[in-house]
């Protein structure tokens, strides 16, 4: 693996070159420069294209911003490039989070020790060497979360099923925002992420766990957050294939991903409903609701290959004296109802508004409701039966007529 380091400091070029002889490790110093960023043009880019460089050393001590500028202009002439940043110890945040967004898997402060720099150049080594994951666990399972229609709850019951699901099973959880414009699970789970999606996406081909746990934000309930981006990032700067890359590469990570999606059919949605194991389809009992949901069904369906068995349709904000009652969803979409829960609005919206989990609050009915999803659909997909669903369905399968 080739390294260049550019830096004044010949003390630091030494050091890196020093680190580097060790043939145990199979890597190479090919580049080494002495000049200041702004003396430096298009042609170093072109240098370290030839030499094959992927680790670039970049010195920014003496100017942080215009080192910084520096890399982010490399890493756009070099895509594959990722960097081991040395600079000074009282670094802004900001600095730091743009370092990562360039492409920086170490920023080493100073003063530093020779032995933690020889540490963060072969780090960098081995999370370009993409590590297989452990053969002894089975990658994780994803439930998506999804609707037809704007304000059918879905944010919030993929939050909540999230926190619900890491408490009970006692197994690692995610829960991944892919509303890329304006999503809100972070918000209801009182989160204020530094991190995003979108930043673990540019990270992605430096990812390791390390560098994965640094950009989720790690909910009380013990569930994992990958927020949607603070400025709306649009569905349209990311692949299907990036998407689908990144389900796979955070499915041999945790045990259980928790996705809740946008309300609108796009490349991210697609791809995410493709990777998804189950597909938990929300609808509410008005018309406008389920028309959109008959809309989006057969999108669902091509994403699952036809599994309907993976789509479980659960009725948000049930009452039992509601005019559309579950024989009418399943008229309308061809599907049984799965599951169902209970309109329970003040404490929902108190509970978002306190960005606490309604979950926490044992005597809302919707909080007992997504208890029992969770123990539903964690029977449903280890093929066990927990004794069916009259019991919670009763009262919302009665017409409002009756």
């Amino acid at each position: 693996m080739n390294y260049a380091v550019i830096s004044t400091d010949a003390t630091l070029r030494a050091a890196v070159a020093e680190a580097l002889e060790d043939g145990r490790l199979g890597l190479k110093l090919t580049t080494s420069l002495a000049a200041p960023f702004g003396t430096l043009g298009r042609d170093v880019a072109e240098d370290l294209r030839r030499a094959g460089v992927q680790v670039a050393v970049l010195d920014i001590s003496e100017d942080a911003e215009l080192g910084l500028r520096f890399a982010r202009f490399l890493s756009e002439e070099i895509s594959s490039l990722t960097f081991v940043l040395v600079g000074p110890a009282d670094v802004a945040p900001a600095l730091l989070l743009e370092a990562m967004r360039v492409g920086a898997s170490e920023y080493l402060k100073r003063p530093y020790e020779y032995a933690e720099l020889a540490a963060a150049l072969a780090r960098a080594a081995r999370r370009l060497g993409a590590a297989p994951a452990p053969e002894a666990r089975e990658p994780g399972r994803i439930f998506a979360f999804f609707a037809g229609k704007g304000g059918a709850g879905v944010t919030t019951a993929a939050a909540n099923f999230a926190v619900r699901l890491a408490e009970t099973s006692h197994q690692s959880t995610l829960l991944v925002d892919l509303d890329l414009d304006l999503g809100g699970a972070a918000t209801v789970l009182g989160l204020n992420p530094r991190y995003s999606f979108a930043d673990f996406l540019r990270n992605l081909h430096r990812m390791d766990r390390n560098l994965l746990d640094s950009l989720v934000d790690h909910h009380e309930g013990g569930v994992d957050v990958l927020a949607s981006p603070a400025q709306p990032s649009g569905a349209e700067a990311f692949s299907r294939e990036q998407i689908r890359s990144a389900l796979h590469y955070l499915r041999r990570n945790y045990e259980n991903i928790v996705i809740d999606l946008a309300r609108s059919v796009n490349a991210v949605t697609v791809a995410a409903l493709e990777r998804a194991d189950d597909v938990v389809l929300l609808t509410t009992p008005d018309l406008p609701s389920l028309r959109n949901t008959k809309k989006v069904l057969p999108v669902v369906q091509r994403a699952l290959q036809g599994g309907n068995d993976r789509i479980h349709v659960v009725v948000n904000r049930a009452r039992s004296n509601s005019v559309i009652q579950a024989k009418d969803v399943n008229e309308a979409l061809g599907l049984g109802v799965f599951w169902a829960l209970s309109s329970d609005d003040d404490a929902v919206t108190e509970s978002a508004n306190e960005g606490r989990p309604v979950v926490y609050r044992q005597k809302s009915k919707y909080s007992k409701d997504m208890q029992g999803l969770v123990q539903q659909l964690s029977a449903a997909t280890n093929g066990k039966s927990s004794g069916g669903l009259g019991g919670l369905l009763r009262p919302f399968r009665r017409s409002g007529k009756e």
